[in-house]
């Protein structure tokens, strides 16, 4: 066999014995159409003569091409348009009366062609559509009833991880895994505290679920306004409320205080920082800040709750003056107002928390001017979650009030100057 391998080259006038498809089927004991290049290529003799011309194999190139053009430029897939054109297919191959001449000239294999006819008969021309390559049902899947039976134990033990979910789910005979626990939570919007807290505080809004002991704690632990949900206010301005909390410290001079006015229909806030305990620091705030500004808008300032530190008798007569009606919580000694505390949080949380250690470099000038530009921010910025704004910003919910409210009556008399001359007269000391 290798000297007819070596005797061929001489013979043929050629170097190469590579070439040539004949030497290669003789040599290695094949047969020439096993090695018979592909359809499209022009096959050569061992004289280098075309087995096929040129324009033969063009030809051939472009006959193919309008062949599988349809196969190729499908519609959308899932179209209907797509199960027609396979129909054809179909057709073609019975008025044919041969598959593979078919499935030649369409382009296709011949295992989606016998695939398509089978769900043809099974479905008829729906069948022929374009299926998920997802399967619908997974032997390990989870069931839909113990999904909804995790979802079930989130809601109602908010405060859970999937560790000791997954205890309880086994105490009732369900074994799974805590991975599987926390991604089903995942899959319904109760993977973290935040979801599951907004969800529960969504149902009782709606008053489709009844909070218990344990689902109550756990929502005003995370929005502390929560508590305050059964004393609705109508507009801004009718009730606010207020309290002084220490901050931080400056060297030389004592403690700084914040003293702060957050409004119950749209948490809007209104602070000043005070070095040392000023016993008038609200009613300065009052009269030089958040009356003016409810003015401006024809609002007026009717009721404001204050924290069990605040003494009713030290700011009752002045707030009495101003046809304000002014008392603190019945909450024990300690304990805020749902909305002072939760601005107490965020305040605390978002702007004392990298700047109490700068506050001897910074001075109270330099701090004044920060918290106004961080009030500014949040009014107009800071998306709330939850009661009452339910991430909506404490400016464009007022705002938004302000666009939609009916005018008072012209002779009805606003409270404004009332309650300037009020605030006025008190410390002129009339």
């Amino acid at each position: 066999m290798l000297a007819a391998a070596a005797w061929w080259p001489a013979a043929c006038g050629r170097a190469s014995v590579t070439r040539s498809p004949f030497i290669i089927a003789f040599i290695s004991g094949g047969s020439i159409a096993a090695r018979r290049p592909s359809v499209g290529f022009a096959s050569t003799t061992p004289h280098g003569g075309n087995l096929r011309s040129e324009g033969t194999v063009a030809r051939a190139k472009d006959k193919r091409r309008s062949i599988s053009a349809v196969a190729k430029e499908r519609p959308e897939k899932g179209s209907m348009a797509l199960a027609r054109e396979r129909l054809g297919i179909l057709e073609l191959a019975t008025m044919l009366g041969n598959v593979a001449e078919a499935c030649r000239r369409c382009g296709i294999d011949r295992t989606s062609f016998y695939a398509w006819r089978r769900r043809f008969r099974e479905q008829g021309l729906i069948g022929l559509q374009d299926r998920s390559p997802i399967p619908r049902n997974h032997p390990q899947k989870t069931p839909r009833q113990t999904a909804r039976r995790v979802a079930a134990l989130a809601l109602q033990h908010p405060a859970y991880g999937c560790n000791r979910l997954q205890y309880l789910l086994h105490s009732e005979g369900m074994r799974l895994s805590a991975v599987t626990v926390q991604k089903l939570l995942k899959e319904r919007g109760l993977g973290c505290r935040r979801q599951r807290w907004l969800t529960l505080e969504a149902l009782a809004t709606e008053r489709s679920l009844r909070l218990t002991v344990e689902q109550s704690a756990f929502v005003e632990a995370n929005n502390p306004s929560f508590r305050e949900r059964h004393s609705e206010t109508q507009a801004p301005g009718e009730v606010l409320c207020a309290n002084i909390l220490p901050v931080s410290r400056l060297r030389n001079e004592g403690k700084i205080f914040l003293c702060f006015v957050v409004d119950i229909y749209c948490a809007y806030a209104f602070a000043a920082l005070k070095v040392g305990w000023h016993e008038q620091a609200l009613t300065e705030l009052m009269q030089n800040v958040v009356v003016p500004f409810y003015g401006v808008h024809e609002l007026v300032v009717r009721e404001v709750i204050a924290s069990a530190a605040l003494q009713c008798g030290d700011y009752a007569p002045t707030f009495a003056t101003a046809e304000i009606k002014y008392h603190t919580t019945r909450l024990p000694l300690g304990h805020l107002h749902g909305f002072a505390e939760r601005f107490g949080r965020i305040v605390s949380g978002e702007f004392f928390c990298g700047r109490r250690a700068a506050v001897d470099r910074l001075g109270m000038d330099c701090m004044q001017t920060e918290l106004r530009l961080w009030l500014e921010k949040y009014n107009a910025k800071r998306c709330l979650d939850g009661y009452r704004n339910y991430g909506t910003p404490p400016a464009e919910m007022m705002d938004r009030w302000l666009a939609v409210r009916v005018p008072p009556p012209p002779e009805q008399p606003t409270m404004l100057g009332d309650l300037s001359n009020g605030f006025q007269n008190r410390f002129r000391g009339c």
